[in-house]
């Protein structure tokens, strides 16, 4: 699942404090790390995604990352997929994708896509099979799924490769990103959310 989680160790600091900031010092870790992943999102919607992929539907980035915010028990806020779907964190990851069964299939641009990016279940192998002008061939040293195209002299249209594995490129500059805002934001978002902390505190 595509999730970046932001954490800290504030004992490293807790000795320096006073007492009135020190009792603060859990509630502004938690605010700090929550902005600082709020922050992580907005770059990753708003800049991420976009540079990397070629989305038709330009709300999916939008819709799919959400935030897990910190609070004082829990130092940690987290950056993740809602749907925990495998495909965005090989994309962001690289690696080796395996078949269920004997062969993966590779769709090729002859199959169309949502606006999400995904194929609906009407034009997925298993269905489309059994249409009358689509078949297996046996060409190469794997097979394809392929569709003869109505109307004389049209080549064939390879809908599918079959492969016995598959090899994804990392494409998803997620986590090199992610930790770039890090960086850049959190000792800003810490100050900030220390002082109000300190600020509002009951004496």
């Amino acid at each position: 699942m595509l999730s970046l989680n932001v954490g800290s160790n504030i004992n490293q600091v807790a000795g320096w404090l006073t007492n009135v900031q020190r009792k603060q010092l859990p509630f502004a870790t938690a605010g700090a790390l929550t902005d600082t992943a709020f922050d992580v999102r907005k770059h990753v919607v708003e800049k991420t995604f976009p540079r990397d992929f070629d989305l038709k539907n330009k709300r999916f980035a939008g819709a799919t990352l959400r935030v897990e915010k910190a609070n004082k028990r829990k130092l940690r806020a987290a950056v993740y997929d809602r749907l925990g779907r495998e495909y965005l964190e090989t994309q962001a990851r690289g690696g080796i994708k395996r078949p269920t069964g004997q062969w993966l299939s590779i769709p090729t641009q002859h199959i169309k896509r949502t606006a999400a990016g995904k194929i609906g279940k009407a034009k997925r192998p298993r269905n489309i099979v059994n249409k009358p002008n689509v078949f297996f061939r046996h060409q190469g040293p794997t097979p394809d799924i392929v569709r003869r195209p109505r109307g004389k002299g049209k080549q064939l249209e390879v809908l599918y490769q079959l492969v016995p594995l598959a090899r994804i490129p990392k494409r998803l500059r997620f986590y090199e990103d992610a930790a770039k805002v890090v960086q850049r934001r959190m000792v800003p978002n810490f100050k900030k959310s220390f002082e109000r902390a300190v600020r509002t505190a009951r004496r």
